[in-house]
């Protein structure tokens, strides 16, 4: 399960530093707006479903390690 818990750090580490490299370029991105906001917003969705599926596998893969421990136990 520790692994489980390192791999989330790392993958929620390196999605929050691409966030900031991309929030920073650009001169659309400086200018500010209602351009700039939907870019933002557009974005964050992004990360945010990669990390579901991110999450949704990760719990499936746990999900599979608590059955082949119980399977072992038997």
């Amino acid at each position: 399960m520790s692994t489980v818990k390192s791999l989330i750090k790392r993958t929620m580490s390196s999605n929050e530093q691409n966030f900031n490299l991309n929030s920073q370029a650009g001169s659309i991105g400086q200018a500010g707006g209602a351009f700039s906001e939907r870019g933002r917003a557009a974005e964050n969705a992004y990360f945010h479903a990669q990390e579901a599926e991110q999450l949704a596998a990760l719990k499936q893969q746990l999900e599979q390690q608590q059955q082949q421990q119980q399977d072992q136990s038997k």
